[in-house]
Parts: C-alpha cells; sequence; structure tokens
C-alpha cells in the first residue's frame, strides 16, 4: 500500500528537522509549509526544501532575510514570488527541476547571488540562453551573475514601461480634463449668455412698458388739458353771462318802464294805437334779448 502523502507538518515535526542553522525538510512530501513556525527560527541561513510537493512559495517565506542558500529543487514550482527579492542575502539558489516559465522581476534585488541553478524547467527561451546549461559549480556561478544582470535589465524596462504608461495615463487625464474644462466653460457661457438674453429682454420689457405708460400719461395729460380748456372757457363764458345778466334784466325794466310810462301818457285816449305800439316794442325788446343772448354765447 502506498504511503499517505503528508501536506503538513507539526511544530514539533518541524523542530526534529532544525539543526543549529541548517533546517532540513527535503523528502518529507510537503505540498505546503508550516511558514509562521518556520519564522521564529530566525538563525536559520539554510534552507533545503527539495524533493517535495511544492507548487508555489508562500510570499511570507521570504520574511526569513537571514537565509543565504536556499534549495528548492524538484518540486513542482509553476512561479516564484516577487518579494523573492527580500531575501537580499542570499547566496545561492537550487531551482533544477520544477516547472517555472519564467523568473520574477524581484531576481534583480539578489545583488549577493553568486551559484544559480535553473536546468529542467520551463523557460522562455532568451532566459534560456542567459542561464546558460548549468552543468557544474562554474555555469551555476555564470547563470547567476547573468540572470541577475539580465533581470536587472528587465527590471529597467519594465519600469520604464510602467513610468510610460502613468504618462499615457496622465496625458489622458490631462485631456479629459482639459475636455471637461472646456465643456463646462461652454455650458457656463452659454448659461451667462442665455441669462444675459434674459435681462435683456426684461429691460427692453419694462423700457416698452415705460414707453406706454409716458404715452397714456401724456394722452391722459392732453385730455385733462383740454378739459381744462373747455372747463375754462365754460367757465369763463358762465362768469360772463352771470355778470351781464343783471345789466339785461336792468334794461328790460327800463324798457318795461318806458313802456308802461307810454301807456299811462298816449294809450289812455286810444286804447287799440297804444297797444299796437307796446306791441311792437315788445317784440323789438324779445328781438333785441335775443340778438344779446346769442352775441354773448358765441
Amino acid at each position: 500500500m502506498a504511503s499517505k502523502k503528508k501536506t503538513a507538518m507539526t511544530k514539533q515535526e518541524l523542530k526534529g528537522h532544525v539543526d543549529k542553522a541548517e533546517m532540513d525538510l527535503s523528502l518529507c512530501e510537503l505540498s505546503s509549509l508550516p511558514v509562521r513556525d518556520m519564522l521564529t527560527y530566525t538563525r536559520v541561513t539554510r534552507l533545503d526544501l527539495s524533493c517535495n510537493l511544492l507548487q508555489e512559495l508562500p510570499e511570507e517565506l521570504c520574511e526569513m532575510r537571514q537565509l543565504q542558500r536556499l534549495d528548492l529543487s524538484k518540486n513542482v514550482l509553476a512561479f516564484l514570488p516577487q518579494s523573492i527579492g527580500h531575501l537580499d542575502k542570499l547566496r545561492e539558489l537550487d531551482l533544477f527541476s520544477n516547472r517555472l516559465s519564467s523568473l520574477p522581476l524581484g531576481f534583480s534585488q539578489l545583488t549577493q547571488l553568486k551559484w544559480l541553478d535553473v536546468k529542467n524547467n520551463m523557460l522562455d527561451s532568451q532566459l534560456v540562453s542567459v542561464a546558460g546549461t548549468c552543468v557544474d559549480a562554474r555555469e551555476c556561478e555564470d547563470c547567476a551573475k547573468s540572470v541577475v544582470r539580465f533581470m536587472r535589465t528587465k527590471a529597467a524596462e519594465a519600469e520604464r514601461a510602467h513610468q510610460e504608461n502613468l504618462q499615457r495615463e496622465r496625458r489622458a487625464l490631462e485631456r479629459q480634463k482639459e475636455l471637461t474644462d472646456r465643456e463646462n466653460a461652454e455650458r457656463r457661457r452659454q448659461k451667462q449668455e442665455l441669462k444675459q438674453q434674459r435681462r435683456e429682454e426684461r429691460e427692453a420689457e419694462l423700457r416698452q412698458r415705460k414707453t406706454e405708460d409716458a404715452g397714456r400719461e401724456e394722452t391722459g395729460s392732453l385730455h385733462a388739458e383740454r378739459k381744462r380748456s373747455v372747463g375754462f372757457n365754460a367757465d369763463g363764458g358762465s362768469s360772463s353771462s352771470s355778470r351781464c345778466w343783471p345789466w339785461v334784466l336792468l334794461l328790460l325794466l327800463v324798457l318795461a318802464g318806458v313802456a308802461l310810462s307810454a301807456y299811462v301818457v298816449f294809450c289812455v285816449p286810444n286804447d287799440q294805437m297804444c297797444r299796437d305800439t307796446v306791441s311792437r316794442q315788445s317784440q323789438q325788446a324779445v328781438t333785441f334779448f335775443k340778438s344779446l343772448q346769442k352775441r354773448m354765447t358765441s
């Protein structure tokens, strides 16, 4: 019967794999690591994780910054964490026989790396050409130098591309902001024009109302003036008539007295002749009164 694969390790079991500055967890069939317990061993400088079933390396493992040698050979690692660059004291790294297709840009920070083996992986042709065959210690030393230098170049290119992307995004944002500002300015201008148009319309309406009111006032003034003139003429005629009436009455009284005197003196002997004379004088007096009234009214 096949033995059951071990996926984890207890703290007590881990302690049995530590010898001073070395922690040997090779051939343990581990698919995961007890990282928290491993971090408590701050004096460990050599860590052997070869011949296990690890598919990924935990980010937290890269907090063991005191490591100088790390063996990850004969696992099934498909990638390495970017934080591997935190292992700035690492001098030897064995990645033999994994499933790596690329290396993280964090490799550019491994300035102390002196030995590297990346054989039997799935690396792209450019990286394979840079790494070499790694068949002996000399080639592994050359591999470490070449790969770190190559990854520095890749990191610089990635940083330039990142900065260019940031600049493009910044320019796009600036263009968008400029476009938005122009649109806002155009909306504000249209709003101001609309306000100005409405203000001018109100002012024109007020001017029209004032003109109409002034015309009505002028017309009313003319009517009032005409009324005053007519009233003045009427008042003047009335006052003139009122001043003339006493004289007319006096004249009539005088004529009546004359007629009466003539009747007493002349008409007693001959009534018929006197009556005719009085009648003619009365008609003459009436005719004179009517002509006088016409002249006064005109």
